[in-house]
């Protein structure tokens, strides 16, 4: 049997450790703001009211990391993970993970189509 390391190696996957290293460093903390093509990402968000740290779990969610995933990279434990996200589900009335990801982007449309009316 081969082992994950070595499935891992052979499709340049990285090691565990190596994905959550990169999973890390892929999103930018809160204090970095939202610039570039996140912001209508962002400004769809904050329309949500989300805590800062419920953004961060928000952007993790949309990108499909997993609830272990998302605690590692956070430094927080799994349950206290699933709490922010029943509150953000809460907050943006959707019951699971793809309720969500339709709000999100339903807002997301209706930000990009509303300045795209505005000009640049």
């Amino acid at each position: 049997m081969i082992s994950d390391g070595v499935w891992a190696k052979l499709f340049g996957l990285g090691t565990r450790s190596d994905r959550i290293r990169r999973a890390r460093s892929s999103i930018p903390s809160s204090q970095d703001g939202c610039r570039g093509p996140r912001s209508l990402l962002c400004a769809a968000l904050e329309d949500f009211e989300l805590s800062p740290t419920e953004n961060v779990i928000a952007v993790r969610l949309l990108l499909g990391e997993s609830i272990l995933l998302i605690a590692s990279c956070t430094g927080k434990k799994v349950s206290t993970v699933k709490t922010h996200i029943s509150a953000i589900y809460r907050k943006v009335h959707a019951s699971d993970r793809a309720e969500f990801a339709a709000e999100v982007l339903k807002r997301v449309l209706w930000l990009a189509d509303k300045s795209e009316r505005r000009g640049p």
